[in-house]
């Protein structure tokens, strides 16, 4: 029995150790940016993560892609801390993202802002889109608790601060030059997250840092711009070498790169992206069929098949994990312990803490109605 109980504080200890999830970004803000971020979050949620730590170290990139970083983070349920750490900066794109945090941290050293836009076609196009940015952070600011002034003219005027002047102007909420520092700075403070206050306890807590999927590795290299435009150009130069000298594939490949151009020249977005590959690659496996090239088309056909399907897939990892640890209302286990209202239970081959006001005994069947964190509530078969 001694032995059983040591067996179940070590998974207990190993399971209820609570998780900081960290998601670094780092170089330009694309579409694989926003990938790896929606990878971060998914798998926080999933382990019912006590935050998230957004590591910045930046120029900036897409507001397209900011947009959905600051929507993920200002819609999510779970505190999120944003961090630039010694030797990074977060200009631009990265300062909007690091003002969006429940909180928001420095180290010394290092600086913020130059959030002006650019690349217009005429000055009323580049007046509009300021003042649009300009109201965007605005907006944030007044959500965070942050200077509205201040925030605002990272965009009108371009101004940047260091770490120290954006701490004294209450830009950002700490300067912290190392994560633990962070994390002892943090221990106690209230956040106030989906209108309820919780208080932060990140001291010595675990540390998941989320690495690149392989689709946003792929997302990251084609919304690049040079790559995006060295794409159009092949694409265009293979459709006319191909169509002028008949029966080489050289316009499938051409087709192919202009598809792949358009994702970052924002013409397509991912989702639209991956159904057009796969409509191009059934489309040239019946061509393979009705009309056999020596396994050309048929070569292009698994290879826009396969794009095409990594552009649809959304975190299966994450979601495994958020099926398997964050839903388990209805599932049956077998009582382990059980004394004055608490105990621990077998569920899906997992040690969880449960309370039941029924009473129960070892070896007891029950089914969860409930989860309070890493506390489930349940009721006696």
């Amino acid at each position: 029995m001694r032995t059983k109980l040591v067996a179940i504080f070590i998974i207990l200890i190993y399971q209820v150790q609570a998780l900081v999830v960290e998601i670094d970004v780092r170089g330009e803000i694309n579409h694989g940016t926003v990938e790896l971020v929606n990878q971060g979050f998914d798998l926080a949620e999933g382990r019912d993560a006590k935050a998230v730590l957004i590591v910045l170290d930046t120029p900036g990139g897409l507001l397209s892609s900011t947009k959905d970083i600051v929507s993920r983070i200002m819609n999510s349920k779970i505190p999120v801390v944003t961090y630039v750490p010694k030797g990074a900066f977060s200009a631009s794109a990265g300062t909007i993202i690091l003002l969006s945090g429940h909180v928001s941290a420095m180290a010394n050293g290092t600086s913020l802002g130059s959030a002006t836009p650019v690349g217009f076609s005429s000055e009323e196009e580049r007046n509009k889109t300021i003042n649009y940015i300009a109201s965007y952070v605005e907006s944030i600011a007044e959500e965070r608790g942050r200077p509205k002034d201040v925030v605002r003219r990272f965009v009108t005027e371009g101004i940047s601060l260091t770490s120290r002047e954006a701490y004294e102007m209450g830009v950002i909420d700490f300067l912290a030059d190392s994560k633990d520092e962070l994390f002892e700075r943090l221990d106690g403070f209230v956040v106030n997250v989906g209108g309820k206050n919780l208080t932060l306890k990140l001291k010595g807590e675990e540390v998941f840092l989320v690495k690149k999927s392989l689709k946003s590795e792929v997302l990251s290299l084609l919304t690049n711009p040079i790559v995006s435009f060295l794409l159009l150009l092949i694409g265009i130069y293979a459709l006319i070498i191909g169509f002028s000298t008949p029966g080489i594939g050289l316009e499938v490949v051409g087709l192919i790169c202009i598809v792949l151009s358009l994702l970052g020249l924002n013409v397509l977005s991912v989702d639209y992206l991956g159904l057009v590959l796969i409509l191009i690659g059934v489309s040239l496996l019946i061509a393979e069929l009705l009309n056999p090239t020596h396994g050309v088309l048929a070569v292009a056909s698994i290879i826009c098949i396969f794009l095409g399907s990594l552009m649809l897939i959304r975190g299966a990892q994450a979601r495994r994990l958020k099926v398997r640890v964050g839903r388990l209302e209805g599932e049956v286990g077998e009582v382990m312990e059980f004394k004055e209202g608490f105990g621990y239970v077998k569920v899906r081959g997992e040690i969880w803490r449960f309370v039941c006001d029924e009473e129960l005994k070892v070896g007891d069947r029950v089914k969860v109605i409930g989860r309070e964190g890493l506390t489930l509530r349940v009721k006696k078969l």
